[in-house]
């Protein structure tokens, strides 16, 4: 079997990874000044258009930012760039609506122990608002009032999370599951009014610190939604004992059939009076 030609790193490429190196051995942090191209080019040995193709690269995926006038400095944790690029490689790849679905519902289920935990006022007055943009938006047949109140819910949520990393993505929320909020709003059965009612179930559990109960409510709200598009089987989850989380679920929704049912029997038996 003959071997495989050896490929040649690009110089560049090297480069960028001494820079990422100096940056790391140096204890540099988000806004630090970085040395110029020409004395990265004298340390390294390597000619400057090779530095700045180096530095283009490292600025391109966020590692570096540029300042005007006065070189580089180390770039802050930006997500939203990633999460525009999954979503371009989700179509290209053909990934389906079920797996963007699923992920967001995995997501947007296990951080809400952090949510209860870490959320502040301020957090809450957030989510609330956006609870009632989306109440607004209903209310009046806004289309564009409805999308960005849940939107800014969504993301509340993250931000409440007081994880910098998750925070950070919550940049990218509009970006990465654009696709399925789209198919969401699209979908006839999807009832706004029963949207209204889960999101601000949600918040207040939180404000409880009901921690089941908030994943029950909003495991329940974004299933409904694949039940009506997914076609293989159900979620897989890992927030716990699955089943007993589909048990409160299957619990809840009975109930919610029984009321309703008592509710009905209840207005026939006031007409036959």
């Amino acid at each position: 079997m003959p071997l495989a030609p050896i490929k040649r790193q690009r110089l560049y490429r090297q480069v960028a990874e001494e820079i990422k190196r100096y940056i790391l051995e140096h204890g540099l942090k988000t806004g630090d000044a970085l040395p110029t191209e020409v004395e990265f080019a004298q340390q390294l040995g390597v000619s400057r258009p090779t530095v700045r193709e180096a530095l283009k690269g490292l600025q391109m995926v966020g590692v570096l930012t540029s300042r005007k006038g006065s070189g580089h400095a180390v770039g802050a944790l930006n997500l939203l760039e990633l999460a525009r690029q999954f979503s371009f490689h989700a179509k290209t790849e053909g990934m389906d609506f079920r797996e963007l679905a699923e992920t967001r519902l995995f997501l947007e289920v296990n951080i809400l122990p952090l949510v209860a935990q870490r959320a502040t006022e301020e957090d809450f007055g957030r989510l609330q608002q956006a609870v009632d943009l989306l109440k607004r938006g209903s209310e009046e047949g806004d289309r564009m009032t409805y999308v960005a109140g849940d939107i800014t819910f969504h993301q509340a949520l993250f931000e409440a999370s007081q994880n910098r990393l998750l925070t950070s993505f919550a940049g990218g929320i509009k970006e990465f599951f654009g696709d399925v909020r789209r198919a969401l709003f699209a979908s006839e059965e999807t009832s706004k009014e029963r949207a209204n009612r889960d999101h601000q179930a949600i918040c207040d559990a939180l404000r409880r610190k009901d921690v089941r109960r908030a994943q029950e409510l909003m495991y329940a709200h974004l299933s409904v939604y694949l039940s009506d598009r997914a076609k293989e089987g159900g979620v897989r989850m890992f927030i716990g004992p699955m089943e007993d989380i589909r048990s409160n679920v299957q619990t809840f929704k009975r109930s919610n059939v029984q009321n309703r049912r008592r509710k009905e029997g209840a207005a026939l038996a006031f007409k036959g009076r």
